[in-house]
């Protein structure tokens, strides 16, 4: 039994690495709106930021492509001296070819966040974590450009009382770069 283990798990490995690619995403968080704020109240405008991240991506056939990934947006500040959290979605993304160089992208996971500088909160806590979007290779398909919807759900921890939870919403432009891949088919 333990020898059947070992050589499924050796197979299974050696059937991702033949067929994984990594990328590299950089984006723009062109439009970003919290629900509440810490205080209850909601924040009239959120300033565009940034965010960076990784993607570990398996072929399945040629029009699928699955994997793991983790981003890193920047914290949520704006106007009236609003200062709000930092998030980081660990997620599942699958990418599937629907014409030519075009590809629906969807993602489900868990987003963390990171309280910002605002004195009155003590910390934030992260939650589910969705998205949806469409992208577009180029360049011999080792640079993607895609166009993201991201919803997350967050809780701020207030020296008051009472606890404050919503919704954050980014629309994104990300390009990314296929730092390594093999088997691309």
């Amino acid at each position: 039994m333990k020898r059947l283990f070992i050589i499924t798990f050796l197979s299974i490995v050696s059937t991702l690495t033949y067929s994984m690619e990594l990328e590299l995403k950089l984006g723009l968080d062109l439009y970003r709106k919290l629900s509440v704020d810490a205080e209850g109240h909601t924040p009239t405008g959120i300033y565009p930021g940034g965010s960076i991240g990784l993607e570990a991506l398996v072929h399945y056939k040629s029009s699928l492509r699955y994997g793991l990934g983790i981003v890193w947006h920047n914290s949520a500040n704006g106007s009236n001296g609003y200062e709000g959290h930092s998030t980081s979605p660990l997620y599942l993304v699958g990418k599937y070819k629907v014409r030519g160089d075009l590809y629906l992208i969807g993602r489900a996971g868990w987003a963390f966040a990171k309280a910002g500088d605002a004195t009155d909160v003590k910390g934030a806590d992260g939650g589910l974590y969705g998205a949806f979007g469409i992208g577009r290779e180029f360049s011999n398909n080792k640079v993607n450009l895609e166009f993201l919807y991201e919803i997350m759900k967050y809780e701020y921890n207030t020296r008051f009382a009472t606890e404050e939870d919503g919704y954050y919403q980014i629309f994104s432009l990300i390009f990314s770069y296929k730092l390594w891949a093999v088997n691309q088919s």
